[in-house]
């Protein structure tokens, strides 16, 4: 977090420097978003080790879906003014996930409980419990290019990448044996490719939509930290937003 601060005042202080050649773009934006399904592995104490094979993630993007819905705000830093150029994008995203209750997944390896044999089991009876529904938090710098505008459409794309910051949401039984865990994690790296359009309504105010790939190797402690939990999100989000152009 402090990197990402020092790099954001670095960006303004830039700015301020040089603000008859550059354009600075605040936005904010609601959405959908949907990763798609994933191994997860735990890891912990003496013979724990045993992946769930093809766990199925439901995208919570509305109200509706329990607590806050899909959304992100970011900063933009073009470095010209006036149409097409270079640019860098500092955002904040906040996506939400839920395994599928009703779905059959592959276990794989050894819980560390008696009798719990490799097979095909429906997520409760291992977890009763396995989400991200505080959101796995991903905050991220892109290098952004904006093609030449079309009337008043200005189409951009961008590749980045930061780290994300789940709060893993785990509650074990006796079956699994994993303590129960509600927290905040350092997920480790991601990267994100995006790609949208932006509607200049009048000089200062925009709309925009955009499509948007994450990949999040995620790498959290459990509430023990003898427990470990990794699995690889992939995450398709698509927003739509508005903007302040100074």
């Amino acid at each position: 977090m402090k990197k990402i601060l020092l790099t954001s005042a670095a960006l303004c202080a830039f700015a301020v420097a040089s603000p008859a050649a550059a354009e600075i773009q605040l936005g904010f934006h609601l959405g959908w978003n949907k990763t798609f399904s994933s191994d997860v592995t735990f890891t912990g104490p003496g013979t724990t080790d045993f992946t769930l094979e093809g766990v199925p993630w439901q995208g919570l993007s509305l109200p509706g879906d329990d607590g806050a819905p899909y959304y992100g705000g970011r900063a933009t830093y073009w470095f010209n003014n006036t149409g097409p150029g270079w640019g860098v994008m500092l955002d904040y995203t906040h996506a939400k996930i839920r395994a599928d209750a009703s779905a059959m997944v592959a276990l794989t390896g050894d819980t560390g409980a008696s009798g719990v044999a490799p097979g095909n089991y429906t997520v409760p009876v291992l977890v009763d419990r396995l989400e991200f529904t505080d959101g796995i938090n991903l905050v991220t710098l892109s290098a952004m290019y904006r093609f030449a505008p079309t009337g008043k459409l200005q189409p951009y794309v961008g590749f980045g990448g930061g780290m994300s910051i789940p709060h893993v949401e785990v509650t074990g039984n006796s079956l699994s044996g994993l303590p129960t865990t509600f927290e905040y994690n350092n997920g480790g790296l991601t990267v994100q490719a995006l790609a949208g359009v932006d509607f200049r309504v009048t000089d200062i105010f925009s709309v925009y939509g955009e499509y948007r790939l994450n990949y999040s190797p995620v790498s959290a402690s459990l509430s023990d930290p003898a427990f470990k939990m990794e699995t690889d999100l992939l995450t398709n989000q698509i927003a739509f937003g508005v903007s302040l152009h100074f």
